[in-house]
């Protein structure tokens, strides 16, 4: 059996994300949203972090440049960027490497399988 209120309810879904695509839709449109800048920069800056942290990797590969040291070496390195632009590398395997060196990134790793082992082991 089918109901009124059901009936209702299910046109105003519809009518609800047809109207908010709509407008998203015109937004885009309208605003000549620039999907280049937003995809391709990010990309982009996403590069330069990766390889900085290629740069870091390769001057301290032991020890690191210290914990909490990543953006402070990029402002030292880079000091033309803009201030939103100093963040850490978006790869955390790569950020602990950069600042606590192979020493930190293994024993993180070795933290990593310890964690997984105990969470696989539990009933």
């Amino acid at each position: 059996m089918f109901h009124v209120e059901q009936l209702r309810f299910e046109i105003n879904k519809v009518v609800l994300f047809g109207g908010l695509f709509g407008i998203f839709f015109v937004g885009l449109v309208y605003l000549k949203f620039d999907f280049q800048t937003f995809f391709v920069k990010s990309l982009g800056e996403r590069f330069l972090y990766l390889k900085f942290s290629e740069r870091i990797i390769s001057e301290n590969p032991i020890m690191g440049v210290g914990a909490g040291q990543f953006i402070f070496e990029l402002k030292r390195s880079l000091p033309n960027l803009v201030i939103w632009q100093y963040q850490p590398v978006h790869n955390i395997f790569l950020l602990i490497w950069s600042e606590l060196g192979v020493v930190g990134l293994v024993l993180f790793i070795m933290l990593l399988g310890k964690l997984f082992f105990l969470l696989k082991s539990k009933p």
